[in-house]
């Protein structure tokens, strides 16, 4: 029952979102997740925020500071321990340097099972592994406009030179090699939690002029 009950507690890892030194940051967060997983300490899940580090992933063009862009030191590491301790538990957030201190504050419960959540032009985004498009099999696709490519100048009968060598061919319709890359993308998944819209100023009664 323990185990199945969401936690009460958590370590909110802010240091990324001021001036910092990302080594330090590394070092910090190393020691601690290492002393989780010796049982040192309790193992509470450990919330880390960072700032402006995928915008250019997301479409965001805003600019961020030099310490914050260098929390992806930070995004990689924290992937690492999740494969070498997996007792440990790390959720890694990412905003927009836009957010005000009270707009973040409002987003720090991501959904349950997401351990990465990004949040600019007020949408969450989550990364997901997709594999990359064969460019082998796009230039063996046929142009529908101007007819070229392989099955075009096969069409027009032009002639193709013949090589006695065997062909290497480690890519291809069958070939393992042309399956295996990947590459990490980002998907749009819903709104932004927690969103603080302003509100309007109060409208001042008016109250009418006498006349005498």
């Amino acid at each position: 029952e323990v185990d199945e009950r969401p936690p009460s507690h958590c370590i909110v890892w802010g240091h990324s979102m001021s001036d910092n030194s990302p080594t330090q940051n590394c070092l910090e967060l190393m020691a601690l997740a290492g002393a989780m997983a010796k049982g040192d300490i309790a193992k509470i899940p450990i919330l880390v925020q960072t700032c402006g580090v995928h915008g250019r992933l997301v479409g965001d063009m805003a600019t961020a500071s030099q310490s914050m862009v260098s929390a992806v030191a930070l995004w990689g590491m924290i992937r690492t321990i999740r494969v070498e301790m997996p007792q440990v538990q790390i959720l890694t957030m990412d905003f927009a340097p836009g957010l005000s201190s009270l707009q973040i504050p409002r987003m720090l419960r991501p959904p349950a099972g997401v351990a990465e959540s990004c949040y600019y032009n007020k949408t969450r985004w989550e990364s997901q592994i997709v594999s990359v498009p064969s460019l082998l099999r796009r230039e063996l696709k046929r142009d529908n406009l101007t007819g070229t490519g392989p099955a075009g100048e096969h069409a027009r009968g032009k002639q193709v030179t013949k090589f006695v060598r065997k062909t290497f061919a480690w890519v291809g319709s069958n070939a393992k090699m042309d399956f295996c890359w990947y590459r990490q993308d980002w998907k749009a998944v819903g709104p932004a939690e927690g969103e603080i819209i302003a509100p309007a100023a109060p409208v001042l009664p008016v109250r009418p002029v006498r006349q005498y």
